[in-house]
């Protein structure tokens, strides 16, 4: 399983969200591409473990809410 980062300073607050690879909105770091922009938003990864990749979320500056998707990630809880 891979994890990706969804960061977004689109609306406040600058966040980032940790996604299963194979999560819908996700889409292996692709995203869904009807609002994914390099103007607003960035995919980070992939990640090889969710503590890689909770990690790396922890260290991005700027960021001030970090969370775990609410669709793919309800498992890990």
């Amino acid at each position: 399983m891979t994890y990706y980062i969804y960061e977004t300073w689109k609306n406040a607050p600058h966040k980032a969200v940790i996604h299963d690879g194979a999560c819908v909105y996700c889409n292996d770091g692709e995203g869904t591409a009807s609002d994914d922009t390099p103007d607003h938003a960035e995919w980070h990864g992939p990640f090889n473990s969710l503590t890689e990749a909770i990690n790396k979320s922890n260290e991005m500056k700027n960021v001030v809410e970090h969370k775990e998707c609410g669709r793919c990630m309800k498992s890990t809880d």
